[in-house]
């Protein structure tokens, strides 16, 4: 699953690369809540 949408966001930001700034974005934002989560969890 995580294998498709990372070949599926690369084909994305080879046709929108404008979209590849926005996609780091979200994904850093991701990152950053999952590790408060952990946090809270533990």
């Amino acid at each position: 699953m995580m294998q498709l949408s990372l070949s599926g966001g690369g084909i994305m930001s080879a046709y929108y690369p404008a979209e590849s700034e926005l996609t780091k974005r979200i994904r850093r934002l991701i990152r950053a809540v999952r590790k408060q989560l952990e946090a809270l969890c533990k």
